[in-house]
């Protein structure tokens, strides 16, 4: 699958394609060396296509191996004809937001501006695995970060399934209100139906003063247009694959 999008304050197009087949299709298009062991997850670096110097970085956000290229806007059109028609052994196919809204649902990944904004902070948004302390480098955000490390965080991130699902029925988006029995705890950040899971899937902030064993065994509910529909917690994403050591 590919998607693009325009960058416009560098004047650079960023073409990704995600998917089993991805390495197979970037050694296709390339001499470069795509391999795992010297090419692995969250790295960068240039490479050439149809003699165009790309960037490209090992990233995915669909939780499937996968590649951002960033091409300058001029060479962009021929290098996307190139991974289009290059693609077409490999049974690539072009999506839309949705599909990839969907998938990063699925595999637990976070939007900024939806599930995270200037609102939280990594300990309220489960991200505190971001941050380090051991070295002495004073980051953007350190000195704020240490002074509520060891707060209580108020909230915390939760991700939900409705009980009763069929696509689109209820429509989930995000702001819908929470409910454990008839008390608010929180409210959706994120909404979508995963065809692939066959669940509605919703994102969200709660009250971080219920434990994860009492919601659990309580009666949650998500209300979307003033309806109450049934849902239950979930602790680890629907999908989990092991993209990054592909």
């Amino acid at each position: 699958m590919v998607s693009n999008y325009l960058m416009s304050l560098m004047n650079i197009v960023c073409l990704e394609f995600f998917g089993p087949k991805s390495r197979l299709l970037m050694q296709d298009l390339s001499n470069d060396d795509f391999t795992n062991e010297n090419f692995k997850f969250a790295n960068s670096k240039y490479i050439e296509i149809e003699k165009i110097k790309i960037w490209v970085q090992r990233l995915s956000y669909v939780g499937e191996l996968g590649y951002e290229l960033y091409v300058k806007n001029k060479d962009s059109k021929i290098i996307f004809e190139k991974i289009i028609k290059k693609g077409k052994k490999f049974n690539l196919s072009n999506c839309g937001m949705h599909a990839l809204d969907t998938m990063r649902m699925e595999s637990g990944f976070l939007h900024w501006g939806h599930d995270i904004s200037p609102e939280e902070n990594q300990y309220q948004a489960g991200l505190n695995f971001t941050i380090s302390y051991k070295k002495d480098y004073n980051f953007i955000g350190r000195e704020a970060l240490e002074k509520i490390k060891n707060k209580k965080i108020g909230k915390r991130f939760a991700m939900f399934v409705l009980k009763n699902n069929k696509p689109g029925k209820p429509l989930l988006l995000h702001d819908e209100p929470i409910y454990k029995d008839d008390k608010i705890i929180g409210r959706t950040t994120s909404g979508n139906y995963s065809f692939n899971f066959k669940k509605n899937l919703a994102f969200g902030y709660i009250n971080d003063q219920f434990p994860e064993s009492e919601i659990l065994n309580s009666k949650i509910s998500i209300e979307i247009e003033k309806t109450k529909h049934s849902a239950e917690l979930i602790l680890k994403p629907l999908k989990q694959t092991n993209f990054k050591n592909i």
